[in-house]
């Protein structure tokens, strides 16, 4: 391992001895590095011998990450495959929260406004943070740079889509009941940086994910993200990538659109089997064998 970068590796927890079910079993034990710029991000899973496919975990900061296990339950399905899990404190959670931001939860979101109405483009910087640790992951020889994938829940959904519309390397990307555009979410009424909000909304990024694999899932009555909004993004999407061309050409997008698994309300709630789901399209991706399915994820 280079000498030149600053390791600090933390154990946050012990393995799981039981199978995986959603939102059961002890933390995710997740070890803690830092980048010579300060980035801080985490990796699930043994370290490979030989470079791994690799797929970037997106959702809170590292600490809920390991002490909420559904967070990372579809990543988690990839680890016996070989993957290499990446997590990293999306913008105001986490070691990112500014003095005077909440990182808690819903607090992130908070953070999220204040840097909107501060005119603050949030998302590239995040951006910039993940592209510095896949080029470490690769330099190491610990990531196959052409086996790597991006999984996103909620407001990590819309940070993962972002990612893979920046970054070509992520060759296949999950949204799991992904935010779209913040001014769906109730953080963001009353925003006078409309302009910079609508400049963040996946939509507007769509130019850049035509032709990328992209899998999507929200519950059929999910109003804190909009699932209107979300199946209208995926269609935009769709319309885009046909463009023009004749005939029939194949979008790599898909849709999964169903019940929540419990009822109640924002209807924020996984698709039955989401995760699961999720982690054999991204095995398809890479021609590698699927896994067993999981149990019902929990709220996210």
């Amino acid at each position: 391992m280079n000498m030149i970068l600053r390791l600090i590796a933390l154990v946050l927890a012990l393995a799981a001895g039981a199978p995986l079910r959603a939102g059961s079993g002890p933390s995710v034990p997740i070890t803690i590095l830092r980048l010579p710029d300060g980035t801080r991000f985490g990796l699930i899973g043994p370290r490979p011998s030989r470079p791994a496919p690799t797929v970037f975990l997106l959702a809170h900061g590292l600490e809920t990450m390991a002490d909420e296990p559904h967070y990372t339950d579809a990543g988690r399905l990839l680890t016996p495959h070989g993957f290499l899990g990446v997590v990293l404190d999306p913008p105001a959670h986490g070691k990112d929260v500014r003095p005077g931001e909440t990182g808690a939860l819903d607090g992130g979101l908070k953070g999220w406004r204040q840097r909107l109405d501060n005119g603050e483009d949030f998302v590239a910087p995040f951006v910039a943070h993940c592209r510095g640790v896949l080029d470490y992951l690769v330099r190491e020889k610990l990531a196959d740079p052409d086996r790597v994938g991006a999984i996103g829940i909620s407001r990590g959904g819309f940070l993962a889509i972002h990612l893979a519309a920046a970054e070509p390397r992520i060759r296949c990307v999950v949204g799991l009941s992904p935010v779209v555009d913040v001014m769906v979410l109730r953080e963001f009424n009353g925003t006078p940086r409309t302009d910079l909000a609508a400049q963040l909304s996946l939509a507007a990024a769509i130019p850049r994910l035509v032709g990328r694999p992209l899998w999507i899932s929200i519950s059929n009555n999910d109003e804190r993200v909009g699932a209107d909004r979300v199946i209208a993004f995926s269609r935009a999407l769709v319309a885009a990538s046909i463009g023009g061309r004749a005939g029939n050409p194949i979008v790599p997008v898909e849709l999964v659109v169903g019940p929540a698994v419990s009822a109640g309300g924002s209807g924020h709630y996984s698709v039955q089997e989401a995760d699961a789901l999720a982690a054999n399209w991204i095995l398809r991706q890479f021609g590698m064998p699927e896994t067993a399915p999981l149990g019902d994820a929990p709220h996210r």
